[in-house]
């Protein structure tokens, strides 16, 4: 009911779904079996509100963000997948791009880097954010450059290249952009500039997921219902 984010659990191979309209978490074998659901509409510990971002981290905790709670929730997996602990709690609810950072608006895609660090998207704030596997919070809203830059506009994703930098879906500013762990720009690039043919009804993308696959990166520009793959160099 509205699927949301996916992530694969590194070990198993299983297959996690944030099914968003049911406040749910679902989780499948490689073959399709279903082996698990947990939650239920609420804020309470382990109880979520639409959630949309799902991510595994490096010791194979889950993490979900609890978009309508403005919140990540982190989660212990039995051996098997067949139950889920929860562990802890992050984030609270504020408003704006000025926020103190840990405060969230609306998170939306979330990544977990090799480090234990967690990035995600502060989608109505305008900005990513990071936390620390010491529980420190870093929020960057303007990518870092010699030049003015853009400040972040709606961004829905956010991933971690093999090489350690960070990717945003920059939705609202129909980009990609990759910025290091500081927030120094790498590149910002649009539909124009990676040279990708416009759709039938629109010249722009509106970027959500990316995913690696050595040097391919395979982009979901959501409302043109495709996927573009690109290369990098």
């Amino acid at each position: 009911n509205f699927a949301w984010g996916e992530a694969i659990q590194p070990v198993t191979g299983d297959i996690f779904v944030a099914n968003r309209e049911s406040n749910q978490v679902e989780a499948f074998s490689p073959t399709g079996t279903s082996i698990l659901i947990f939650g239920a509409n609420g804020t309470a510990k382990g109880q979520f509100s639409l959630p949309q971002g799902i991510a595994f981290g490096p010791d194979g905790s889950l993490y979900v963000d609890d978009s309508g709670n403005d919140r990540i929730e982190r989660f212990t997996l039995s051996a098997g997948d067949t139950t889920a602990t929860w562990d802890a709690t992050y984030g609270k609810k504020g408003v704006g791009s000025t926020a103190p950072a840990g405060d969230l608006n609306n998170p939306t895609g979330i990544a977990v880097a090799p480090d234990g660090t967690v990035w995600v998207a502060d989608t109505r704030n305008g900005r990513i954010q990071s936390l620390s596997t010491s529980g420190h919070w870093t929020a960057i809203s303007i990518p870092i450059g010699s030049r003015k830059q853009l400040a972040f506009k709606a961004p829905w994703g956010v991933s971690v290249a093999p090489d350690g930098s960070i990717w945003v879906s920059d939705t609202g500013n129909h980009r990609i952009v990759s910025v290091d762990t500081t927030g120094n720009l790498n590149f910002s690039a649009t539909a124009a500039s990676m040279g990708i043919p416009p759709a039938p009804t629109d010249s722009v993308i509106y970027p959500f997921a990316i995913a690696f696959n050595g040097n391919i990166v395979y982009l979901t520009d959501i409302w043109n219902d495709r996927v573009v793959v690109l290369t990098t160099s």
